[in-house]
């Protein structure tokens, strides 16, 4: 773990056409700076020595942040010229350097053994870090960049789609490197494209070249050769999402508004007359992909079942069971996913054991399934997640009044699922990764997910005294959660 950097001694040589200038400072990078910039200021590498208390930050994270603060103060005129605030490029590099500096010295090596404080403060500066960048980024670069940087990732996306089509993940060996001429007799592609996808791939943080003809893995590409979740979700999103995608203009002019699931930009990219559950029901490599798709969205701290805690189904029961002694828990699980959930379960140490049961849903509701765990009989609380974002209103409403009508009096219905903030309601990223999934509802199955007024309708349409007590959204969780309050005596 690194240390708090208590001073640092920076010298910076800038030059321009008619000037040169040598600007030292200490302690505050952004304040005592001193240094006539002139114009057409070029900036030359940056020497950094770090005077610290025990430890110094990472020379990696002091390189990137000192950088990039003394960039943003000495480029200000030139911004300012362009249309861009200086003001704001010295704000957020302030913000910047100060958010990491935190990041650096709280963050967690390990959650399993880490209070869920110390994980929420590590995960809060970690986000903090990434908005601060994405927005110092956006000024830097200005509008005339932003189609050259769109082209640019799908380009990235491209990539990833070719280096999995290929299988190229798994053909770069886990330790050492291999030659490009090597791995296109493996891979059994062009060896000039490749060498040109695996080389515009590593600019982004997939494989390291080492030499002119050799790569090797990046952490990133090694990630992705030896998870078969991340696998699974990288080619979801560059082939089955990708090819979604494209069409979701041509579905809008063909459908219109319906809210048929069948109406969807998959199934016109795929050329099928059935919904997307449907096609995956009946197409088992992409519904495996899918599958692995979503257990590696459960390995992202956005998605992680803790979330429930600190404000696949087995996983988050099991959390909830960990951090709630006193309940009992029933789980209701489809048939095909029973015996899979229940060897999980069994698993467990004998007191879990007892406070969860598994049920299948039959035709007048769930019925306990004998498979040597206790049964619970009586539900005071009833946990839907991540579960009806896809689903039209009507059909949701539906599924909701069935489970309502379950609940007596003062019992609860807790959903965690996408609630969708109104705009410049939260940071820029995160907005950004919750609209993304969004429009990834719209493409798969012409789902449409829900601001917080749209959730707070759909459950006052379900009757039974249904109303929505709290919505939070946990710091760090791309999920809310929704508290249900269930009054059986208002019809």
């Amino acid at each position: 773990m690194w240390g708090t950097a208590l001073a640092y001694r920076v010298s910076v040589t800038a030059q321009s056409e008619n000037c040169t200038c040598i600007a030292t400072m200490t302690r505050d990078p952004l304040r005592r700076i001193q240094a006539d910039t002139g114009l057409g200021l070029l900036i030359l590498p940056v020497e950094i020595e770090a005077v610290a208390a025990g430890n110094p930050l990472s020379p990696e994270l002091q390189k990137l942040v000192l950088t990039n603060c003394l960039g943003a103060n000495f480029i200000g005129a030139v911004m300012e010229s362009n249309g861009i605030s200086a003001s704001a490029m010295k704000q957020l590099a302030s913000q910047l350097y100060e958010n990491a500096t935190q990041f650096s010295v709280i963050s967690i090596p390990n959650e399993q053994s880490s209070s869920p404080l110390d994980i929420n403060i590590s995960q809060q500066l970690r986000n903090k870090v990434k908005q601060d960048a994405l927005k110092l980024f956006h000024l830097a670069s200005g509008p005339s960049e932003y189609v050259a940087h769109i082209a640019l990732n799908h380009q990235y996306t491209i990539c990833l789609r070719y280096l999995c089509h290929f299988k190229v993940f798994a053909a770069v060996p886990t330790r050492n490197s291999i030659s490009c001429s090597n791995l296109s007799i493996i891979t059994s592609t062009p060896l000039a494209t490749l060498t040109s996808v695996i080389k515009m791939a590593a600019t982004s943080g997939l494989f390291t070249i080492i030499a002119a003809d050799r790569v090797s893995h990046s952490p990133t590409s090694l990630l992705l050769a030896t998870s078969p979740e991340f696998n699974g979700w990288a080619t979801c999103v560059s082939q089955y999402m990708f090819d979604a995608s494209s069409k979701l203009g041509a579905a809008s002019e063909a459908w219109g508004r319906s809210t048929e699931m069948v109406h969807s930009p998959f199934s016109m990219a795929f050329g099928t007359d059935l919904s997307f559950p449907e096609y995956l029901g009946q197409n088992p490599p992409v519904a495996k992909s899918m599958g692995q798709f979503l257990n590696a969205t459960q390995m992202v701290d956005a998605n992680s079942p803790r979330h429930l805690v600190n404000t696949t189904s087995a996983v988050s029961t099991i959390y909830l069971a960990h951090a709630f002694p006193l309940l009992n828990f029933e789980l209701e699980a489809q048939e095909r996913a029973i015996k899979s959930i229940g060897d999980v379960i069994h698993a467990l140490e004998s007191e879990l054991q007892a406070r969860i049961s598994i049920t299948s849903p039959g035709p007048k509701g769930p019925e306990p399934v004998s498979n040597g765990i206790a049964i619970v009989k009586a539900n005071k609380v009833f946990l839907l997640r991540h579960f009806l974002h896809n689903l039209p209103d009507p059909v949701a409403a539906k599924m909701l009044a069935v489970v309502a009508a379950r609940l007596g009096s003062g019992d609860r219905l807790l959903i965690q699922d996408l609630v969708i903030p109104e705009p410049n309601e939260i940071d820029q990223y995160t907005e950004g990764m919750l609209r993304m999934r969004e429009l990834i509802q719209v493409e798969l199955a012409n789902g449409r997910t829900r601001t917080e007024a749209m959730w707070t309708n759909l459950i006052d349409s379900i009757g039974v005294g249904a109303k929505v007590k709290s919505i939070v959204r946990p710091e760090g969780s791309d999920l809310s959660l929704m508290e249900i309050e269930i009054d059986s005596r208002v019809s």
